[in-house]
């Protein structure tokens, strides 16, 4: 009995893999002064099964120059999204690629369909303002 008990919190606290993950995203930036449009691909990497928590890899694009590419930790709850993450990039600094960070909120507004914005920073480098719709397929 003992045995089953510890078998299956093992397996719920175990990390999964994504099922499908997959995020589009369109919305404008907003970095020095300049907006733009933009987009962004998300890609599921995991999921625990017991904790509203998942891990996700991002590359965000403005269509007027710059990347940047991040490991995002996502918690949920109630519809609601909150998150971090760190990665590397020429966001905001268009001819230098370094360290990036960014933190994250969403909040669902149909199924599969979420508002989100981004705010992307780091060392020597102007902050960028990403907020846009996200599609998850």
């Amino acid at each position: 009995m003992a045995c089953a008990f510890v078998l299956g919190a093992a397996l719920a606290l175990a990390p999964a893999p994504a099922r499908a993950d997959i995020s589009l995203e369109g919305g404008a930036a907003v970095s020095g002064g300049k907006a733009g449009a933009a987009g962004a691909l998300s890609l599921g990497l995991l999921n625990l099964p017991l904790v509203p928590l998942a891990g996700e890899l991002t590359v965000a694009v403005p269509f007027n120059g710059g990347y940047a590419t991040t490991f995002d930790a996502r918690l949920s709850f109630a519809g609601t999204a909150i998150g971090a993450g760190a990665g590397f990039g020429t966001l905001g600094a268009t001819n230098r690629t370094g360290a990036i960070y960014d933190v994250l909120l969403a909040h669902g507004i149909a199924p599969h369909t979420a508002l989100e914005a981004r705010l992307y920073f780091g060392p020597s480098r102007p902050s960028t303002l990403f907020a846009g719709v996200r599609f998850s397929l």
